[in-house]
């Protein structure tokens, strides 16, 4: 398995990213040389898709490129501010400090993310079964309202021809309802 650096990098995720900063700034601010750090860091981490990338970061920091060189290949997992940043440490010497703050403020982003994610869950539940009861009457009870309409010869009203028009709709077409929804609930998680 050959590691392409655009098309085949793997998606390292958040927490994985702010443990590996924040233990590679805790190294270094130790006195740990950085190649030395990389090469713990590596053979440590839990992260499938850190232990492809790290050996490759850490050979060519081996070999004499800097780490900013080193990251810069893999732009889905070091955004062009973690490379900027790491390359301001090394050059004004302060490296473990700009780890720090940044693991510091990887951290705090994803306990953000979190608490987002968290608040979310009881909203989206209540809009799941909102769309459940409302699927229901569409199906069982809204067409059995219609039939005692018409027995009776009454004109329904316009918003229940509207309603009855989202239930014909519904019961023809209701793939494409599926489809949009599963749409809409994958593009939440993503998030």
């Amino acid at each position: 398995f050959s590691l392409n650096t655009q098309i085949g990098e793997p998606k390292v995720k958040s927490k994985d990213k702010v443990v590996f900063t924040r233990q590679l700034a805790t190294m270094i601010n130790a006195g740990v040389a950085l190649t030395r750090a990389l090469s713990t860091l590596e053979k440590q981490t839990e992260s499938k898709a850190l232990k492809l990338i790290l050996p490759s970061i850490v050979k060519d920091v081996e070999s004499g490129k800097t780490l900013t060189e080193s990251i810069a290949k893999y732009p889905k997992t070091f955004d062009s501010i973690y490379v900027n940043m790491i390359k301001a440490g090394e050059l004004g010497g302060v490296l473990d400090e700009i780890l720090n703050r940044m693991a510091t403020l990887m951290e705090k982003e994803y306990d953000l993310r979190q608490k987002i994610k968290s608040a979310m869950t009881y909203p989206i539940f209540i809009f799941g079964a909102a769309l459940v009861m409302a699927v229901f009457v569409l199906i069982f009870i809204l067409p059995q309202f219609v039939g005692v309409f018409e027995q009776f010869g009454g004109e329904l009203p316009f918003l229940t021809k509207i309603l009855v028009w989202i239930t014909v709709a519904f019961n023809r077409y209701w793939y494409i309802f599926f489809a949009g929804f599963a749409d809409f609930s994958f593009s939440l998680r993503s998030f």
